[in-house]
Formats: structure tokens, sequence, C-alpha cells
């Protein structure tokens, strides 16, 4: 029971990396975006951060696989059921 709550709170400190990286890169550029500043943002270590992902393009890949899911599901499933998209 207690390694499905870190499981759980590992995944959640991963999504909030994942979407508080998206929208910093949003406004800064990728290039611009330290992960000093994604980790200062949520107040993480340096460690929490290695944890979840080996370095910054890493953590874009998978800022580029989270939205693909959000728009594949918000855009792309609905119209899977249409003939006539």
């Amino acid at each position: 029971m207690g390694t499905m709550k870190k499981q759980d709170q590992g995944q959640q400190t991963k999504t909030a990396i994942i979407e508080t990286a998206a929208d910093i890169i949003h406004i800064n550029g990728f290039r611009s975006t330290s992960i000093n500043e994604i980790i200062d943002q949520l107040n993480l270590t340096k460690g929490a951060f290695f944890h979840h992902f080996q370095n910054k393009k890493e953590l874009g890949l998978a800022i580029i696989e989270y939205w693909y899911r959000i728009l594949n599901a918000r855009w792309v499933k609905p119209l899977e059921t249409f003939d006539d998209p």
C-alpha cells in the first residue's frame, strides 16, 4: 500500500515538473529556460528533478509527449467517431 502511494506521489511530481516547465518554456523559450528556474518554481531539489529526467532534453521530449496526448485526446479521438470530420 505504501509503495503505491509513493508511486502516485512520484507521478504527481513528474507531471508537475512537465506542466511547470512547459509554462516557463512557453514564455522564455527552451534554450532560455534553466533547470534551476524550473526547480525553483516548484520548490524542488535538483535530485528530485534528476530522479525523473536525465537532462533538459529528456524533459523537452516529455513535454512534447504530454502535449501530444492532450491534443490527441481533445481533438483527434473525438473526430474518430465521425464519418466526415
